[in-house]
Parts: C-alpha cells; sequence; structure tokens
C-alpha cells in the first residue's frame, strides 16, 4: 500500500493530493456504464419478491475491486484518518454548533468534497463502494461533519452527475468539486415532508421561454446556510403528452445564490448534528435560465426520488463506521471497569449486548458493500436493497449506540465520553432521506409491484398456453414441488459446510416469504397498500432475509479465502441467523393471523378514541371528587406553605404510615408468583385507598403546581442555561414542593406515596430536569432521615430542607463504585476521643451537588464484627453539613440532558462529622442506602407516565393536523398502531405506579421486587414513546423547538441511576428466586416431618397435580370482568408457566444460577410482563363496574396489551430453558470473548 505522510497534507498548495497518486488511476468507464435488460435485471430482493432466487448479485460475495482499486482506497483512508485526528474536533463543532473553516479548508485541499466527481472535472472519481470505504471513517469520527460532506455531495450535486447536461457538468462540477463552494439539496417544505409530490414552491417561464421564476421557500436545508449552488425543486406548468391538458409537476432546477432573490434564515436548534448548518431557504422571485433545467421538465419527482435513492446506499456505510466507534469505546469500558469483583467482560449480560452490538455492525457493514459493489458491476435496480440498508443501518446503529451508553452507565451520559453526542446526532438518521416508516412502506409495497407483475405474466401465460408452455410448466415443477416438500430454494450450492443447516433455514424463509406475498396480493389486491401493518411486517421479513444472505454469503468468503478471521464471522452468521429466522416467520405469520389482524383493527380503534380525544384519557378515579381552589388563594404571595394551610389538608394518621404486617405472609404480589402463588390482595381489585379527603388534598395541591409550571418555569430555558431560575425554584419552595412527604410537624405538606406520585406525573409533564432538582432533594436527598433518623436528627435537619431553603443530595457514587455500591472507597475513621469521623474521599455525579448544604452520604467504617470479633471494612451512611468544613464541589458536569439540575463532584478533605450524625447503624449504610433507593424507586413510574403524556399529546396534535399524501396522519394504519401502542404503554405504566403507591399506603412492607419491575418499564417505555413521537413528529420532533427532543435527552438517564435496569433485572430475578428457594425449602423441611406438615404437604400436592393434569392452576376469573375473562385465562396460564420455569431452573442450576445472566434476563422481562398483565386487567375490570366513561378504552387497551404481553413472556420463559436458545447464549459469549480481546469489532474488511 501506498503510504502519504504528514508532510504531504500539510502542503498547502496541492489542493487534491490523493487524486496525483500514482495509484489513482481512472475507473474504466466502460464498468460505470454497463446496461443490462431492465426485465432480466432484477435485484435479489426483486426476484425474492417474485418467488425467485437469483442469487448472482449476493453469491458468491461481490469483490469488483481490482488490487490498484484497493491500493488507491488504502492510500485515501491513511490521510482522511489523519485529518479526523489531528484537525478535525467533532466535540468542539458540536458545542460551537458548527465546523470551523480551518477543517473545512482541510477537508477541500484533501478532496473530501468532491470524492465522486470525475477527473476531468478536478474529482476523485471514485467508484460507489470506495466512497463508501471513505464514509466509514467519516461515520466513525464525526456524524455532524458527514452530514455537510454528505449534504454536499451525497445529495447537494449529484442531480448534476446523473442528470446533468454537459454544459451544466462542465460549468457547477468544477466549482462543487474544487472551488469551495458548497452545495445544497432542497425539497422538504413546511407541508409537504415525505409527500415530496405535494410540494408548493413554485417556478413560472417568463414570457420569453428564457428563465423561470422561482418563489417559495424550504426548510431543514443542510448546508442552508453556506451553500452557492442548490438542487432544488419547485412545482411548474406541464402539458400532458397524452390528453393534452395543462397540470402541475415538480421539476428540478439548479440554482445559484448568485441569482438574487436566494437567503436563508438563521441556524436551526437542532438536538445533534450541529456541526452541520441546518436553515430555511427562501426563494423571491430568483430568475432561473432554462437551460438551468435539471432533467426533464415535470419530471423533478423522479429526479429527487433517484438522487435520494443513489445515495441511500452509503448511509449503511457511514453508520457501520459509527457502529464500531460505539462498539470500541464499550469494549475499552468492559475491559477496564471492575464491578462485584470481576472485570465486566466477565459477565453473561454484558457477553450478550457486545455479541448483539457486534453481529449488528457486520450485517450492516455486509449489505452496504454488497449493495455498492452490485452498483459498480452496472445493476441498474438496486432500491429496494438501499432503502433496506438505509432502515437496517439507521436502526441498528441507534440500538448499538445505546447500548454503548447503557454500558457505559453514567459515565456514558456525560459529554465528555462522546457516546451522547454520537446518539444525538444519530436521531435523525432515521428521518431524513426518507423516514424509516415510509421506506419500510416502499420496500413492501415495490416489492408487491414486482410480485403483482410475475403474476400478471402468469395469467397472460394462461391465456395462451401453447405459446408459453416453458413459463406455465416451470411455475408449476416449482409450486408442486414446494406444496410435497421436495423443492423449494436451495442455498446450499453457494454455502460452506458450517453454514448448511442455517443456510437452509433462511432458505425456507424465503420460499415462506414468497408464499406469503402471493396469498397476500390474491387477498387484498391492489387494497392492499392500506393495510399498512401488514405490510410493515412484509418490510421486516424481507429486511431480515436480506440480511441473512449477505451475511451468509460473507462469512462463506472468509472461510473459502481462509481469512484469519474467518472462524469469529462464522459464529456472528450463525448468531444472526438464528435470530433472524425467528423474527422472519414471526413477522411473516403476523401478517396472515386472524387473530393478528384483529389485534391490528384492535390498535386502530384505540388510536381512534386518543385522537379524538387529544391525548390520553383514561379516568384518575383515585382523584376525583376534588375541591376547588379559589384564584385568589393561588395568588396568595405572604404564605410560604400555602398549600399546607388547606382545610382539606389534614395530617395522615400514624398507624397508617406504620402499619406493620408479619414479613412472611405479607410476601408482596410477585413475591408470591415467583414462589408460585397467587395471593390477589394487592392487585384485585385495583387499590383505591385514598379518602375523599386525601382526594380532596391532592386537588388542592394539584391547581397550584400546574399554575406554577405555566407561568414560571421554563423548561427549554432551564435546558439552555444548563439551571433553573432561581425565581422558579422560589416558587415551588413556597408551595412546599420540596418537602412534600415531611410529617407537617416539621413544616412539610406530609402527602402520603400515591399523592405524591400523582404529582411527579405533573412535574413529569412538564419538566424532568427541575424533577430530578426535586426528586435528589427528596425522594433521596433526605430521604433516609426520614426513614432512619433519630428524633434529635429529624428535629434538626427536617425544618431546614422543608422551610429553610435548604437543598439536601444524596451521595453514594464513586468512580470505582456504581452499580457495585458496597464497593466504595470513601473512607470515615472514628476520632481517638470517639466524638467524631474523619471523612476522606470524593463523590461523583450527585445530583444538587453543587448547591446542596445537606449530604445523606456513605463511606467505609471499621466496624467489629459481631461473630467473628474481627474488626473490617463495612458502608456506614451519615448526615453532612457542608458548614462541617472540608466538603467542596466541581463544576457542573456537561451531560446529554436533565441539564437544569446541577450535577457535580464532591470532594470530601478531614470533613469532621459528629457521631451523632450517623444514619441508622455503624456498618449498616449499604442497607440504608438500598432502602432509601427501594423507597424513592416507585415514584419513578409516575413522573414518567406524564412523561409520556406531554408525548403523547404532542404526536396525536401532529397527526391531527398534519396532511401527507392527501390524508390526515392519524387515518393512515401505521401510524394508527404506532399511537395505540404509545398509548398502551403510558396506561400500565400508569396502572403500575399507582397499585405499589396504594399497597404501600396501606402497609405493604414488601413492594420492592415491584417498584424495581416499575422503574425498569417505566424507563423504556417513556423512552420509547418519546422516540416515537419524535418520528411521528419527523424533522419538526428532532428540533428544539418542538420540546421533544429535550425530553428524550432528559429520559436517557432514567435507565442508568437509582439502579441500571441492567442491575434491576437480575435484582428483580434473583430477589424472586430467593423466595422461589425458600419456598422449596420448606416444602423440603415438610418432607422431613410429614406428620407435623400433612396440610402444607397435601395441599402442594394437590395443586401440582391438578395443574399437570390441566384442570388446576391460577384463577383471575374471580377478579375479572366479563369482557377480559379470555385475557384472564392466558395470563393465568403464563402465571402457571412461569412457576414452573423458575422451579425447573432452581433444581438445574441451583445456587449457580446466578452466573446464567441470559436466563435471569427472560425470567425477569416475564415477570415484567406478567406484573403488567395484571395491573391492567384489575383496572379496566375496576372501570368497567364503575361504569367509567373511560371503561371501552380501557378494555380495549388491556386486551391490546394483554396479547402481545402474552406472546412475550411465553417466548421469554422458553428462551430461558430451550436447548437451542441456551445453545445461542455460548455462541454469544464466544462472540464477545473475540471482540473483547480484540479491543473491538474483529472482522476482515470486506475490501481486503
Amino acid at each position: 500500500m501506498l503510504k502519504i505522510g504528514k508532510q504531504v497534507i500539510q502542503v498547502p498548495k496541492t489542493q487534491y493530493i490523493l487524486r496525483y497518486s500514482t495509484a489513482a488511476v481512472p475507473k474504466v468507464k466502460v464498468q460505470n456504464e454497463v446496461k443490462e435488460d431492465k426485465k432480466t435485471n432484477y435485484s435479489f430482493m426483486a426476484n425474492i419478491f417474485r418467488g425467485n432466487l437469483v442469487s448472482l448479485q449476493v453469491f458468491p460475495y461481490p469483490d469488483v475491486l481490482s488490487s490498484e482499486d484497493k491500493e488507491l482506497t488504502q492510500s485515501l483512508t491513511e490521510p482522511f484518518i489523519k485529518f479526523y485526528e489531528e484537525v478535525n474536533n467533532a466535540a468542539k463543532s458540536d458545542e460551537d454548533g458548527k465546523t470551523d473553516e480551518k477543517t473545512l479548508d482541510k477537508l477541500w485541499e484533501l478532496g473530501g468534497f468532491g470524492i465522486q466527481v470525475p477527473q476531468e472535472y478536478g474529482g476523485l472519481e471514485l467508484n460507489n463502494t470506495q466512497y463508501g470505504r471513505l464514509g466509514q471513517i467519516v461515520g466513525y469520527h464525526d456524524l455532524g461533519l458527514g452530514v455537510t460532506l454528505g449534504a454536499h455531495q451525497s445529495i447537494g450535486f449529484k442531480g448534476i452527475l446523473l442528470y446533468g447536461t454537459p454544459e451544466q457538468k462542465a460549468k457547477y462540477l468544477p466549482q462543487v468539486a474544487t472551488g469551495k463552494v458548497f452545495a445544497a439539496f432542497c425539497l422538504t417544505e413546511p407541508s409537504a415532508g415525505s409527500d415530496a409530490s405535494s410540494i408548493k414552491c413554485k417556478a413560472v417561464k417568463s414570457a420569453d421561454g428564457k428563465h423561470y421564476i422561482l418563489n417559495g421557500s424550504k426548510i431543514w436545508i443542510s448546508n442552508g446556510g453556506m451553500a452557492d449552488i442548490f438542487t432544488v425543486f419547485a412545482q411548474t406548468e406541464v402539458v400532458d403528452k397524452v390528453t393534452g391538458e395543462k397540470k402541475e409537476k415538480p421539476t428540478g432546477f439548479i440554482v445559484e445564490r448568485a441569482f438574487g432573490g436566494v437567503t436563508n434564515g438563521a441556524p436551526e436548534k437542532k438536538m445533534g448534528i450541529k456541526a452541520s448548518i441546518t436553515t430555511e431557504v427562501y426563494f423571491e422571485d430568483v430568475k432561473i435560465p432554462v437551460e438551468n433545467l435539471l432533467g426533464e421538465e415535470g419530471e423533478g419527482f423522479k429526479v429527487a426520488m433517484n438522487i435520494l435513492n443513489n445515495g441511500r446506499f452509503g448511509m449503511g456505510a457511514t453508520m457501520s463506521g459509527t457502529m464500531k466507534y460505539c462498539i470500541e469505546k464499550a469494549v475499552d469500558h468492559v475491559n477496564n471497569r471492575v464491578q462485584f469483583g470481576k472485570k465486566l467482560k466477565e459477565y453473561e449480560a454484558i457477553k450478550e449486548k457486545i455479541a448483539q452490538m457486534n453481529v449488528l455492525q457486520y450485517a450492516t457493514e455486509s449489505m452496504a458493500f454488497t449493495i455498492s459493489q452490485n452498483m459498480d458491476s452496472g445493476s441498474q435496480d438496486y432500491h429496494l436493497e438501499a432503502a433496506i440498508s438505509k432502515v437496517f443501518a439507521s436502526e441498528a446503529a441507534w440500538y448499538v449506540c445505546d447500548e454503548a451508553i447503557q454500558i457505559l452507565g453514567g459515565m456514558g451520559f456525560m459529554k465528555e465520553t462522546g457516546l451522547e453526542r454520537v446518539m444525538r446526532d444519530l436521531r435523525i438518521f432515521r428521518i431524513f432521506e426518507g423516514t424509516n416508516d415510509i421506506l419500510r412502506l416502499f420496500v413492501a409495497l415495490t416489492g408487491i409491484q414486482y410480485a403483482g407483475s410475475h403474476l400478471k405474466e402468469l395469467q397472460k401465460a394462461f391465456k395462451n398456453p401453447a405459446a408459453n408452455l416453458g413459463l406455465i410448466f416451470k411455475e408449476a415443477s416449482r409450486r408442486a414441488a414446494s406444496t410435497v416438500g421436495i423443492g423449494g430454494t436451495d442455498l446450499s450450492p453457494f454455502l460452506v459446510t458450517e453454514l448448511q443447516a442455517h443456510g437452509k433455514a433462511t432458505a425456507e424463509c424465503i420460499d415462506l416469504f414468497g408464499q406469503t406475498v402471493e396469498s397476500l396480493l390474491i387477498k387484498y389486491g391492489k387494497n392492499i397498500i392500506h393495510e399498512q401493518n401488514i405490510l410493515n411486517r412484509l418490510a421486516d421479513a424481507a429486511i431480515d432475509i436480506y440480511s441473512m444472505v449477505v451475511v451468509l454469503s460473507r462469512s462463506s468468503r472468509a472461510v473459502q479465502k481462509q481469512l484469519i478471521t474467518a472462524e469469529h464471522e462464522i459464529n456472528m452468521t450463525k448468531a444472526w441467523c438464528y435470530q433472524a429466522n425467528e423474527r422472519c416467520r414471526t413477522n411473516l405469520r403476523n401478517a396472515t393471523s386472524s387473530q393478528q389482524i384483529l389485534h391490528y383493527r384492535q390498535l386502530s380503534e384505540i388510536a381512534k378514541q386518543i385522537t379524538e380525544a387529544g391525548g390520553v384519557n383514561t379516568t384518575h378515579e383515585n382523584f376525583k371528587k376534588m375541591l376547588k381552589i379559589t384564584k385568589q388563594v393561588l395568588i396568595a404571595t405572604k404564605t410560604p406553605n400555602l398549600l399546607r394551610y388547606s382545610s382539606a389538608a389534614l395530617p395522615r394518621t400514624r398507624e397508617q404510615h406504620e402499619a406493620k404486617e408479619d414479613t412472611k405472609t405479607n410476601a408482596s404480589f410477585m413475591a408470591n408468583i415467583f414462589r408460585g402463588n397467587l395471593v390477589a390482595a394487592q392487585v384485585f381489585p385495583y387499590p383505591d385507598v385514598l379518602s375523599p379527603e386525601d382526594k380532596d388534598v391532592t386537588k388542592s395541591l394539584k391547581e397550584p403546581i400546574l399554575r406554577f409550571y405555566k407561568e414560571y418555569n421554563d423548561p427549554a430555558k432551564s435546558d439552555e442555561n444548563c439551571k433553573t431560575d432561581d425565581l422558579a425554584l422560589e416558587q415551588l419552595w413556597e408551595l412546599g414542593c420540596f418537602a412534600a412527604q415531611v410529617p407537617q410537624e416539621y413544616g412539610g405538606l406530609g402527602i402520603n406515596n400515591t399523592q405524591y406520585g400523582r404529582l411527579g406525573q405533573i412535574v413529569g409533564y412538564n419538566d424532568l430536569g427541575l424533577a430530578i432538582t426535586l426528586g435528589a432533594h427528596q425522594s433521596i436527598g433526605f430521604k433516609g432521615i426520614l426513614l432512619y433518623g433519630t428524633p434529635e436528627q429529624k428535629a434538626k435537619y427536617l425544618p431546614q430542607v422543608t422551610t429553610g431553603r435548604v437543598y439536601a443530595a444524596f451521595a453514594l457514587t464513586e468512580a470505582s463504585a456504581g452499580s457495585d455500591a458496597s464497593s466504595i472507597k470513601c473512607k470515615a475513621v472514628k476520632s481517638a476521643d470517639g466524638k467524631h469521623y474523619i471523612l476522606n474521599g470524593t463523590k461523583i455525579w450527585i445530583s444538587n451537588g453543587g448547591f446542596a448544604d445537606i449530604f445523606t452520604l456513605f463511606a467505609q467504617t471499621e466496624i467489629v464484627d459481631k461473630a467473628t470479633g474481627k474488626k473490617r471494612d463495612k458502608v456506614t451512611a451519615f448526615i453532612v453539613e457542608r458548614a462541617f468544613g472540608g466538603l467542596t464541589n466541581g463544576p457542573p458536569e456537561k451531560k446529554m440532558g436533565i441539564n437544569a439540575s446541577s450535577t457535580t463532584e464532591i470532594y470530601l478533605d478531614n470533613v469532621k462529622v459528629p457521631v451523632e450524625n450517623v444514619l441508622g447503624e455503624e456498618g449498616e449504610g449499604f442497607k440504608v442506602a438500598m432502602n432509601i433507593l427501594n423507597t424513592g424507586r416507585y415514584g419513578m413510574g409516575a413522573i414518567l407516565s406524564g412523561s409520556m403524556k406531554y408525548c403523547i399529546e404532542k404526536a396525536v396534535d401532529h397527526v391531527n393536523n398534519r396532511i401527507q399524501f392527501g390524508k390526515k396522519l392519524k387515518e393512515y394504519e401505521g401510524i394508527k398502531e404506532k399511537l395505540a401502542y404509545m398509548s398502551m404503554l403510558q396506561y400500565v405504566t400508569e396502572s403500575m405506579a399507582f397499585t405499589i403507591s396504594q399497597n404501600m399506603d396501606a402497609g405493604s412492607q414488601d413492594y420492592h421486587l415491584e417498584a424495581a419491575i416499575s422503574k425498569v418499564f417505566a424507563s423504556e417505555a417513556a423512552w420509547y414513546v418519546c422516540d416515537e413521537a419524535i418520528q411521528i413528529l419527523g424533522g419538526m420532533g428532532y428540533m428544539k423547538e418542538a420540546g421533544l427532543e429535550r425530553v428524550l435527552r432528559d429520559l436517557r438517564i432514567f435507565r442508568i441511576f437509582e439502579g441500571t435496569n441492567d442491575i434491576l433485572r437480575l435484582f428483580v430475578s434473583l430477589t424472586g428466586i430467593q423466595y422461589a428457594g425458600s419456598h422449596l425449602k420448606e416444602l423440603q423441611k415438610a418432607f422431613k416431618n410429614p406428620a407435623a406438615n400433612l396440610g402444607l404437604i397435601f395441599k402442594e400436592a394437590s395443586r401440582r397435580a391438578a395443574t399437570t393434569v390441566g384442570i388446576g392452576g391460577t384463577n383471575l376469573s374471580p377478579f375479572i370482568v366479563n369482557e377480559l375473562q379470555a385475557h384472564g385465562q392466558a395470563t393465568a396460564e403464563c402465571i402457571d408457566l412461569f412457576g414452573q420455569t423458575v422451579e425447573s431452573l432452581l433444581i438445574k442450576y441451583g445456587k449457580n444460577i446466578i452466573n446464567e445472566q441470559n436466563i435471569l434476563n427472560r425470567l425477569a422481562n416475564a415477570a415484567i410482563d406478567i406484573f403488567t398483565m395484571v395491573v391492567v386487567l384489575s383496572r379496566a375490570s375496576r372501570a368497567v363496574e364503575k361504569k367509567l366513561a373511560t371503561a371501552h378504552l380501557e378494555l380495549n387497551m388491556t386486551k391490546a396489551w394483554c396479547y402481545q404481553a402474552n406472546g412475550r413472556c411465553r417466548t421469554n420463559l422458553r428462551n430461558a430453558t430451550a436447548a437451542q436458545q441456551l445453545s445461542h447464549y455460548k455462541q454469544l459469549s464466544e462472540i464477545a470473548k473475540t471482540v473483547t480481546k480484540c479491543g473491538g469489532p474483529k472482522t476482515t474488511h470486506v475490501l481486503e
């Protein structure tokens, strides 16, 4: 390979160094101009839709680059990598909101803006595959700059390359390749997003026929603020060649800023890709010469779509580079981070994540270079594959980056690591250049057109059988052979021995796919266009089929070429095909199943009710019968805690707060489910513990807080300023919101958990950043004082944190101890006189750390073990005041979100803490910390249900008003399904949150499993709901103005802090198994003395016998209304299957189950689904019994939810025990082992 030194990059007068490399020989033009008969040149996936396997484009894996091409590619990659490592600063560009001019100048010098421009016009004249390779480098280093590059050449002037006249090319290509003139692509308008044919921008031909006069505007134009050449699309009046009628059709134009009348707005404030300039572009009487027409008049839609299709292939290559970066970050972390005594890379759950991320990167890269090399071979039909690649790559990259952040935990949420910037940048790739939702429909409908044309050929052949015997006989033979199972697709000739089994399974999917497509065409005909739920499943099946064949082909090539990564590639291919095969079959089944079709109809009905109501509209029965507070009371300014003085705000009785029940008999609902028992009391009937007075109090609290958020709080401003205004905080103190659950005797509001949750919903709806400030103060900051404080501690500190404007914080996390709280290094040494502890150490990521004056802080102290008499270090909790001296904090952390809150590092330098400030018992700090977190965790569900409500309302408002393709968005089945699922998630989250809070208020002491389940479910549901809301709004959702991108950024931390979801899943399954294990121990003990335990033995024997013969088992029917009986029965069956699975796992693994994290995660997911089903069955039944106005909607949502959750639950339980699945886990573990050993993705590049 050629080596280009640093000195070459710095040569100032050599603008296009790389072009002059001796290896930079222009490609033979004939190769790019190969033409094949279009009818016989259908692409691989087009033929799959037609029911045919034409292997040429996939098998063997394409390899079109000559040795000279590869050498040239290598000579280019080295200086480009050096540029990104030494010149470009992605973090600075993101912070500045632009790429600096010196960086752009360096890229011009490298020829980076004219990569595919022919050399005769000054470009590098690289082919698509070489362009893709450079795209990987861009994606690895800086997606923001990648958008600038792509907007310039992938779409900006691509139309000139594809459709330009010789004169247009001669005039413009040198400018955009070497003249430092930027280009932009102008298609999108406010009223026309995905519906490009309905643009309003207008170009009218002048009377003399020499010009067009252009007027209108375009939005979200990348490079819009700096481009001087635009590819613009506008409506022009054309004469229909068939009818002679005049009508408007889009036409493409090359527009120069120099023509006059072209201006742009200010740069848009976006979620990410801030290194690129995105603006609105205005055209006012722009005079365009007729010779600047791009393509034919009236053919602009075709021109625009072909530009997008042609440039789309490169996104897969770019995203594969991004994934590589994220994987390397994650691998570096797991290779070095120690938690619970082991490196993270040793844990099975981490291995599964790392393996899955790598398999996705491998599949993405394999697709990208299959397509690019087919294009370079002369293929004219690659649009299906390019769309598939774009959808797959953008979603895979999103998943990989998200998982990398999750693996790094709090570190991943900080700007310093770089991953949060990548995630923000990535979000646009599922929206622009064709939203993934539209592209899925494009894949399915375009494919069906191919299939339809094939069926038409057969119909035509049967009309003249004598002339078409060959075609008829071939088709008849194929169908007959397939029917009896002796024919069908055969991939075996193309695959190595190791992959034959997976090849066979893939071939079966291909056959099933063809049969499904044909059956749908026969059933629906042209009306298939309206069945978007079905079309989406068909598209997903097509995506999985294409992903399987490309990795099968690539890894077979690795074996045949004896590449050093062959074994690793084989492992990844097997793992991927195992997963994709199952998904493909499920999607095809769900495209035709009558039960599934009914489910789609149900979702449609839910969405209709939601859109008509303007958002989520279920009855909050717990909070009816509420007082009306007059305006005068709300505006009272002299009353610091006015809500406290409401006549309805009566204190809860101490007996109600301190109700105790026997912990053995008071095991929670889910604890009993793990034990194989159904104890309905905590779920059926749906809890309703609030008295009328409690409900009145809740109302009295709710209204002024709503007014506060409307009149005083500005979450967008707080996010931008990275702090909440002092005035807003002062108003919250006035309202008593910083002491909601503190007893009134200490100055608090004294409300219960359910009331607190209801207020949390309001906070979550309006401002999650401020919610962190409030929660860090009271949910965990001083919660330890409430739970464990002595009377003296409460008397001293609670009034301060309640009315004294003194903030509290919870200080547990350290740099070396994240989830492993027991391994903290912070040390407290008792003084010689025994009156103080001397505290030293640091704490990181402390919410409220910058302004708190009271800290609940945890440190190691030396204690004497009561059993052994030996000294050892154990964690102790302390109440620490900033006023003690020696406690300082660092500057506020730069984070992905929750910027309204202050997060800092805390430094402790010989802090003198009085012994009376020990919180709880010495050495019991770990228990104190966990109970504080457990107690506060339940409220997260309520808060996030409020956030979901906000996001759903945003989405509903948009679909109720936005028109695309002649209809409001709310009328499309794909949109309906999204809205229905979002609403169901909100309903389930809210139902769980208030089931738990009311059980707590009823005196339950055992709610930790349910609280953990609720936190995991709520944080993931809210993330999904907000993400989908952004997708529904499209480009608008990506802009800061809409507010959703801020919510998404804020939401990301909720899956990490107060117990990462990964740890909590293990907590759920392992804690539950402890309950199950104790039950088995009881039985074992009973059998040792059967005479004394006949009742227990007989009861257990009867239960098992009845379940075994199918006449017994869990029965939910007494608790559920008639309309839900079928779903209640299915849920009961899941509960029984769950208990049997838990018991079988305990018998099989015993104590070693702790090491089987893949299994434990499936068990946890099944437990989560069971709890979600029972709470909505209970709540919806209550709605029917009480004849609530929303009963019908609640029934529909419960039915739809249980249908989905039931299927997931059974799948997870099957995957916890199935031998094939266990083998799959081992394969993933092996993949991860290879990747962590190599420091990142380890495959021989397809171009090497």
